[in-house]
C-alpha cells in the first residue's frame, strides 16, 4: 500500500501528497515481477547528495489514485481506466495526487486525477475512470 504523507477532502476532490521510496519499488516489483533495472532505486544512497533520478513505473504511479479512490468510494467498481505520462516522475520526488469527480449519475462516477511534481506544480500523469457506484 502506499503510505500518503497529507490528505484532504475539500469540494469533491481529494488530494494527497507523497513521496514513492525504494520501499514501493520493492513491494510493487515483487506483486508485478516487474525488476526492470532503470526503475531499481534500492541502491540509491540517500546521504550522499544529488540523489540519481530513476523513473517511477508508470503502472506503480497508478496506485495512489485507486487508493484515493477506494478511500473516498468505498464501495466502488471500475468500469474503464486511463493513463497519460506527461513527465517523469522519480523517486524521492515530492509529489501531490489529486482526484475529482467530474460527472456523477445515481450509478456511475467520473474521475479525473493528475499527478503534480512539487514544489512547481509540474503536471506527470493524467488519470481518468469511471466507477460502478
Amino acid at each position: 500500500m502506499i503510505k500518503m504523507l497529507g490528505r484532504g477532502f475539500s469540494n469533491a476532490i481529494a488530494r494527497s501528497k507523497l513521496v514513492f521510496t525504494a520501499q514501493h519499488y520493492q513491494e510493487w516489483a515483487s506483486v508485478m515481477k516487474d525488476y526492470n533495472p532503470i526503475h531499481d532505486c534500492t541502491k540509491i544512497d540517500l546521504k550522499k547528495p544529488p540523489i540519481p533520478k530513476v523513473v517511477v513505473p508508470g503502472k506503480l504511479s497508478f496506485f495512489p489514485f485507486t487508493q484515493l479512490i477506494a478511500e473516498n468510494y468505498p464501495s466502488s467498481i471500475y468500469q474503464s481506466a486511463t493513463m497519460s505520462f506527461k513527465a517523469p516522475i522519480y523517486f524521492y520526488d515530492d509529489v501531490e495526487v489529486i482526484i475529482n469527480e467530474t460527472e456523477r449519475t445515481d450509478k456511475t462516477a467520473k474521475i479525473e486525477g493528475r499527478i503534480l511534481k512539487l514544489p512547481m506544480n509540474q503536471l506527470c500523469t493524467l488519470f481518468q475512470a469511471t466507477i460502478t457506484l
